[in-house]
Formats: structure tokens, C-alpha cells, sequence
């Protein structure tokens, strides 16, 4: 972020000096003046513009996720669990609603407040309590490397020749996002086998809990959630949620 914040203050800086030295002209007057005024004005509303244009559908909310999150803000109480294998709900629920979830997806930031060790006892326990293959979580939401790179790359190229976004490659770039790039590539198929240890030693969480479940998540769930408690409280085209009660899960 300092990058986009050094060009802009240089370009300022380029601007009063520049706007110093035409002062002492004399053909500069407040004319001149006024219209390189709204000359910057419009550069930068059209930039902006382009801006916007290339990057509104992978900054937007799809209408299903918008309501679901307007369910979840109006009925699930303040600092409430909800879980989810959705790197999009994960992301996009403690922004837009007042509840909690189990693990911030991006992953262990370079400078975040645990080890990476706590983060994936996090996901494991994630894993366990929503019933989710650990082996099919793992190929399908844990990229690395080269294919990691052709996820992103082809989510970028959908979003700006298609006009589209795939939601599946939006989880895969998104999920362990600070494992890529994989600066130790030999590490990443290590810390998966840890996780698949940890999925299976791990306790499950205790309710009550709700449980989010997005486009793509049910293929990896070994079990539906109503059968091992979830009540269904909410629906829409792409997204349902669950509501198990208040109690130990195993």
C-alpha cells in the first residue's frame, strides 16, 4: 500500500512545483488556472472510471451473499459464530455483520497476531465440526505454486475479457493467500499433511454455531449438516445456512 501512496504524494508534489513556477509567468492567469484545475478533475474521474470498470465484479457482492449477510446481521446475535469453508463468507461476514467467524481466511499475516500452527488448528477445527473431507478441502481450496498462479491469473483474465467471476477460483485464490507467493514451496505439502493430522485429533466446535454453506461447499462436505444437527433457517438461489444449538458436537 505505501506504493500507491508514494505515487500519488509524488505527483502532488510535481503539481505544486509545478503550479510555483506557471505562477510567475505572465501569461498564466486565472483562467489558465481553471482550466488545468478541471483538466486534472477530469483525468482523474476517467481513471478512476477505468478503474472501476475493470474491477466491479471481483470488488462487488453477488445479490445472493448481499442478502445473506443482511439475514445473518439481522439474526444472528452480536459476536455469534458462523462457520463456513467460504473464503467469501469468511471475508465478507465480520465486514458487513455484527457476528464472528473461526478463522480469518487470508491466512498468517506477515505481521498477524498467531503462528501459523494456530491458524491451521483453526482450520482443522473448522473442517471437523462442518463434517468437511479434509483431503477434498485441501485440493480443491489449497493451491500452491504454479497452480496457484493460473487460478489468480484466470480469475484476472475472466473478470476483465468475460466480464465474469468464477466464485470456485475466487475461493482458491483467496484461501491461504499468504502461503502464495509460495515462497517455500517445499513447506506448503508438509503444512497439508499437518492439517489433515490436525483434522483428525482436533475436537469440533461446540454450539451453538452457525453454519454458512456457499456455491461449491457441499461438494466438500462428507455429510449434509442436517444430519448431525443443522437446521436450515435461511435460503436463497446460491447460499444456505444452518443453526446447530448450544452444546458439545463430536
Amino acid at each position: 500500500h505505501y506504493i500507491p501512496m508514494g505515487s500519488f504524494y509524488g505527483v502532488v508534489m510535481l503539481v505544486l512545483a509545478g503550479a510555483a513556477r506557471l505562477a510567475g509567468r505572465s501569461r498564466w492567469d486565472a483562467r489558465a488556472a481553471t482550466a488545468a484545475c478541471l483538466g486534472l478533475v477530469v483525468w482523474g474521474l476517467a481513471n478512476q472510471a477505468v478503474a472501476a470498470k475493470e474491477t466491479y465484479l471481483l470488488c462487488g457482492l453477488p445479490r445472493d451473499v448481499e442478502a445473506a449477510l443482511g439475514w445473518v446481521d439481522e439474526t444472528v446475535p452480536k459476536d455469534g459464530l458462523v462457520v463456513s469453508l467460504s473464503a467469501e463468507a469468511n471475508t465478507t461476514i465480520p465486514l458487513y455483520t455484527r457476528a464472528k467467524v473461526q478463522i480469518p481466511v487470508i491466512g498468517v499475516n506477515f505481521s498477524g497476531p498467531f503462528t501459523r500452527e494456530q491458524f491451521l488448528t483453526r482450520v482443522a477445527r473448522l473442517l471437523k465440526t462442518t463434517r468437511a473431507d479434509a483431503d477434498r478441502f485441501i485440493a480443491r481450496r489449497w493451491l500452491y505454486g504454479k497452480a496457484k498462479e493460473d487460478a489468480r491469473g484466470r480469475l484476472h483474465d475472466e473478470q476483465l475479457v468475460d466480464k465474469k467471476v468464477d466464485r470456485e477460483l475466487f475461493e482458491q485464490g483467496i484461501w491461504f493467500y499468504t502461503y502464495y507467493p509460495d515462497f517455500d514451496q517445499g513447506r506448503t505439502p508438509a503444512e497439508q499433511e499437518k492439517l489433515r493430522a490436525l483434522a483428525k485429533s482436533v475436537e469440533p466446535i461446540a454450539g451453538p454455531f452457525h453454519m454458512w454453506v456457499g456455491p461449491g461447499d457441499r461438494a466438500l462436505l462428507s455429510a449434509p449438516p442436517e444430519s448431525f444437527g443443522g437446521r436450515s433457517v435461511y435460503r436463497n438461489p446460491t447460499v444456505e445456512i444452518f443453526e446447530f444449538p448450544a452444546g458439545p458436537r463430536s
